[in-house]
């Protein structure tokens, strides 16, 4: 009496490319009349014809519980194709592939199936990939529109040469090129990651028509970068009024800024045992857009009142998106006992979008300074 171990099924993905993993279904069962009396390994292999056996190639096993007579063991197995040319191969499994068991029928033990490695696809090329990521506007008294613009290239090489960021009148939040343009700025060579962000003013075309505008950019805009994709390069950002008022001779235009405006409105420090600070802070977005992005806020310590971004930051914590007159409020442990301060009185203080991040209408306002000192050490 023995055990007769045979593969009764076997399923692979048909196909896969070298080096990438797959799963592979396998079933063994005992059709012995005996118990196996031990665990065993099926082991998985993989051949340039239907002939497998344990000489070529193998992939990886699994390890298989002692089974009673009848009893089965169906599982997937995660494997890796290996490093081979692409063609028609053949996946088999191998119960007891050690030769651990006893049986009565040791030419049962393998099922195989066909298998097909498929050629490595060629990595994309190495190009660039420019954004528009940011864009802000706003009036001047003389009646230009000052634009600030960020473009980042998020490609997987440089640029390679310079190019051309146009800037756009839209009567909607599509920016093109079909667009009324207003003006243009260059921007350098960006390297992978590089980021252009520039003040660009220009005049408001003067045969303009009356109604509501959004600002808007495009880099590369005469289209001489080779990208990876030319989807992305334009952004609007908000919109401007222009106004006409008719007299026998004059008209007259204005325009709305639209920009958010971080202000810091409260600010508590307290000193608490074992040398940490506690600091609560509120930040809220008095500006009339979002802020399109999350912006640090940083702590200072300053023997001399207002706090300022040139004083001593002990710590920072970081606020998400605001929309406008939306606030966030939150609580700071700042390990003073770290920091070897001089002793002495400090004053306490938050300042919001450090390091400047974000194009604000009010600059002025980002800091606010806790009233009274606390005293270190």
């Amino acid at each position: 009496m023995a055990s007769d171990l045979q593969e009764t099924v076997l399923v692979n993905p048909g196909s896969g490319e070298a080096g990438q993993p797959i799963i592979v279904t396998d079933r063994v069962q005992n059709n012995g009349n005996a118990a196996t009396g031990a665990g065993f390994r099926v082991g998985f292999y993989l051949s340039t014809d239907n002939f497998v056996s344990t000489s070529d190639a193998f992939l990886g096993s699994r390890l298989v519980s002692p089974k009673a007579v009848g009893a089965l063991s169906q599982v997937n197995t995660h494997l890796l194709i290996p490093n081979v040319p692409p063609g028609v191969y053949y996946l088999a499994a191998f119960a007891d592939d050690t030769n651990a068991i006893v049986e009565t029928n040791e030419s049962n033990n393998c099922a195989v199936q066909q298998f097909t490695v498929l050629p490595v696809p060629p990595p994309p090329p190495a190009i660039a990939d420019l954004k528009e990521i940011v864009v802000v506007a706003r009036k001047l008294p003389t009646g230009s529109l000052i634009i600030v613009d960020r473009v980042q290239n998020l490609g997987i090489a440089s640029t390679g040469a310079s190019f051309s960021v146009g800037l756009y009148l839209s009567t909607d939040n599509i920016i093109t090129t079909s667009d009324i343009k207003i003006g243009s700025r260059p921007s350098p060579t960006l390297a992978v990651k590089g980021v252009s962000q520039v003040s660009t003013t220009v005049s408001l075309p003067p045969s303009l028509s009356p109604g509501t505008y959004y600002v808007g950019a495009c880099a590369d805009d005469p289209d001489l970068i080779s990208e990876s994709s030319e989807t992305n390069n334009c952004k609007a950002g908000g919109t401007i009024t222009i106004a006409a008022t008719t007299t026998t001779t004059t008209s007259t235009t204005s325009t709305t800024l639209v920009a958010p405006d971080v202000k810091e409105i409260l600010v508590i420090g307290t000193k608490l045992a074992g040398g940490n600070l506690r600091i609560i802070d509120r930040v809220q977005n008095i500006g009339n857009t979002n802020t399109g992005a999350g912006f640090s806020v940083a702590f200072y310590l300053s023997t001399t009142s207002p706090v300022t971004t040139s004083s001593i930051q002990v710590g920072n914590r970081t606020s998400p998106a605001l929309a406008p007159k939306a606030y966030s409020q939150v609580t700071t442990t700042v390990p003073l006992n770290l920091l070897n301060l001089p002793p002495g009185n400090y004053y306490v203080g938050a300042c919001a979008d450090v390091p400047d991040g974000l194009t604000e209408s009010n600059e002025t306002n980002n800091c606010k300074t806790k009233t009274g000192t606390i005293t270190l050490p």
